[in-house]
């Protein structure tokens, strides 16, 4: 892997994506999903390439897996690390989000990010699973 390449893509546009399988770095296609729970933040002025490699050691067996990328991402000072999914279809991908308390997911295809509008929090399950299921309708079409 080429720490320098991925730090670089991270400093430039705010975020990247790298598959330690693979070696592909900011794939072009599909939508990426951050799973729960495996992920870090560090301060931008104290991210260092030591933060990456750190990182990848403790989720190796994660970002192992076909389709799994580290993932990084810039927002008010914070960069944030994760273990990401590429999910081809973007209902599924969409679905994953929720799944994993994600408040956007990533369209490579377009280079944008997709806000996941926050789950109904109020009602019985069927009510926030049909809300759910109404904001997935709305942002495919």
């Amino acid at each position: 892997m080429n720490l320098q390449q991925f730090f670089s893509e991270t400093l430039s546009n705010n975020g990247a994506s790298y598959s330690i399988l693979t070696g592909e770095l900011n794939p072009t296609n599909g939508y990426f999903v951050s799973l729960a729970n495996k992920g870090v933040t560090v301060d931008l002025n104290n991210f260092t390439q030591k933060d990456i490699v750190v990182f990848i050691s403790e989720n190796y067996i994660a970002l192992s897996q076909e389709n799994h990328f580290v993932g990084s991402w810039i927002s008010e000072g914070i960069v944030y690390l994760d273990v990401t999914v590429q999910v081809a279809d973007k209902r599924n991908a969409l679905e994953l989000g929720y799944r994993n308390g994600q408040q956007a997911i990533y369209d490579a295809g377009v280079g944008k990010v997709i806000d996941l509008p926050s789950p109904q929090r109020a009602g019985t399950f069927t009510q926030q699973r049909s809300y759910i299921t109404s904001v997935i309708d709305r942002l495919c079409n």
